[in-house]
């Protein structure tokens, strides 16, 4: 820095100038005076101060005035520069901070997404394990799809014999719970794990529930739909709601396809998409 250069030579230079003034002022007060007797009348030796004093002490008052401006100036450009430290620590630690902040969110959703295809792995390994024994002299051979579709027929024939459709169902459920059961409660706690996750935004949500919807059947949809209408689905209803689970129902897989413009069924958004 220019004003480090100033100081660096005031310092220099300084002494050298001063040394320089002290012996030209005691030689050209000594020098006339070089064959006179050195006096003792203090007289002399006050005349003596007085020039001396006299020249030396507006020099070395220039000097030292100098010196405190350089001085001053100095301490001016050390605050200016600890300040601007000072800020580019504060940028370097607000930029450590958003790199952390980052890489703790890339770790979270990391660990998150570990668990969350587990879960849609082993939602699909309870889909193969489906299989309704609708009656106990007769079991279907079906498995998996080809098994929630033989429901969805028998339900659709139920109701044509003038039988209550949740009914049949619900006396479906009742024979093959401990295969139906784990199926939902599986999907209810992959919409749960998303839905409680304090670390993703509305739309990481949506985005997450989008790729379990995007993993069911129209036939699994329309299975969810007769559930979340009974008692066993009275936890999961409300998730399959909000994140539009049955947004891509084909309703001609329900005993009536105008129950999805039953309002008291499901609101209407329920088939809509969410933004």
């Amino acid at each position: 820095m220019k004003l480090d250069k100033a100081a660096n030579t005031y310092i220099k230079v300084t002494p050298a100038l001063g040394l320089i003034f002290l012996i030209v002022v005691l030689t050209s007060y000594i020098t006339p005076r070089a064959n006179l007797p050195i006096g003792t009348d203090p007289s002399y030796w006050g005349a003596f101060g007085d020039y001396v004093g006299g020249i030396l002490n507006p020099i070395f008052g220039i000097f030292t005035l100098l010196g405190l401006v350089i001085t001053v100036w100095l301490q001016k450009e050390i605050l200016e520069t600890q300040k601007q430290e000072l800020a580019d620590t504060r940028e370097e630690l607000a930029k450590s901070a958003k790199a952390l902040e980052i890489q703790n969110k890339t770790m979270l959703a990391q660990n998150f997404e570990g668990t969350f295809f587990q879960m849609l792995r082993r939602q699909s390994e309870f889909l193969d394990n489906l299989r309704f024994d609708i009656n106990t002299t007769s079991p279907t051979r079906n498995s998996g799809l080809a098994a929630i579709d033989d429901l969805m027929h028998i339900i659709t024939r139920n109701v044509a014999k003038g039988n209550e459709y949740l009914a049949a169902y619900e006396k479906i459920y009742s024979l093959d719970s401990s295969r139906v059961g784990p199926y939902f409660r599986n999907l209810y706690h992959v919409l749960k794990l998303i839905d409680e996750n304090q670390h993703f935004t509305d739309a990481e949500k949506i985005k997450y529930a989008s790729l379990a919807r995007a993993q069911l059947t129209s036939s699994e949809i329309s299975l969810i739909f007769y559930n979340c209408l009974t008692e066993h689905g009275y936890g999961l209803k409300p998730l399959i709601i909000k994140y539009r689970m049955l947004k891509h129902i084909d309703s001609t897989k329900l005993c009536d396809p105008n129950l999805v413009n039953d309002t008291s069924l499901y609101p209407a958004e329920t088939y809509l998409s969410r933004n």
